[in-house]
C-alpha cells in the first residue's frame, strides 16, 4: 500500500519561551514492513538542532524554540510504501531487554475488571490464537467510541465506562497478555512528552499500537 502522509502538531505556551528544547519523534523508519520513500519536517517557531536515535530505535529530532516564541508548529509529510506481513514483524534485535516491556504502568495496573478479562482467556489453540481472542474480547467490552476517555484514563476506567479508543484498547491489552502468557509487549502512544513510542509501530498516526513477542516466530 502506498501512503501519502501529512500531519501537523502545534504547541501553544501560556507565556513566551525564554529557552526550550523538545525531542520530536515524528519520523518513521524503513524496515521489512515498510519503506519510507521520502520524509520532511517543517518547523515554525523553532530550529532543528540535530537528529539522533533513541534507545528504542526511534529517529528523534531535537528542536530548540525561538527566543520569545509563544507557539511551535511541526508539519511532517512524506510517502511510505507498506509491505504485506500479516501483522508479523519478525525478529527484532535491539538493546532493550525483553523484561523491560513487561513492566506495569499506572495506566495498566490490573483492577477487578481487567483481572476478570484475563481469566476468560482459555483458548487452547496456542498463544497466537489466545492473543487474537483477547483482542476480540477487548473490542466487545470496549467498543471504539470517541470522547469517552482521555489521555489520563486507565485500563480499568475504560472497561468501567464501556467505551474508548485505540489507546485504551492498547492499555487494556497490556495487562492480561503478560499475566497469562509472559510475553513482552511494546507500545506506541501519541508523543505527549510522557512516553516514547516503540520501534514496533509502523508509521505516523494518531492512535496506539501493541506488539507482542512470541518466541517461536
Amino acid at each position: 500500500m502506498k501512503l501519502r502522509i501529512s500531519h501537523k502538531t502545534t504547541y501553544s505556551y501560556d507565556a513566551p519561551v525564554v529557552y526550550g528544547l523538545q525531542k520530536v519523534r515524528l519520523t518513521p523508519i524503513s524496515d521489512h514492513q515498510q519503506t519510507v520513500v521520502d520524509w520532511h519536517i517543517a518547523i515554525e517557531g523553532g530550529t532543528q538542532e540535530f537528529e539522533f536515535e533513541d534507545q528504542y530505535g526511534n529517529r528523534c529530532v531535537l528542536v530548540q524554540a525561538h527566543d520569545g516564541a509563544s507557539e511551535i508548529s511541526l508539519t511532517v509529510s512524506g510517502n511510505v510504501q507498506t509491505h504485506k506481513t500479516d501483522g508479523v514483524y519478525g525478529k527484532i534485535y535491539g538493546v532493550i531487554p525483553l523484561w523491560h516491556f513487561r513492566q506495569d504502568t499506572t495506566r495498566t495496573n490490573a483492577g477487578p475488571r481487567v483481572s476478570r478479562l484475563s481469566k476468560r482467556i482459555t483458548n487452547p489453540a496456542g498463544d497466537l490464537a489466545e492473543l487474537h481472542a483477547l483482542c476480540a474480547d477487548i473490542r466487545n467490552e470496549v467498543p471504539y467510541t470517541q470522547a469517552v476517555t482521555d489521555v489520563t484514563t486507565t485500563a480499568e476506567e475504560a472497561l468501567t465506562r464501556g467505551g474508548g479508543v485505540c489507546q485504551d484498547h492498547a492499555d487494556i491489552y497490556r495487562r492480561p497478555a503478560p499475566c497469562r502468557h509472559g510475553v513482552p509487549l511494546c507500545q506506541w502512544l501519541p508523543d505527549d512528552g510522557r512516553q516514547s513510542r516503540s520501534r514496533c509501530h509502523s508509521c505516523m498516526g494518531r492512535g496506539a499500537y501493541r506488539g507482542v513477542w512470541l518466541g517461536r516466530f
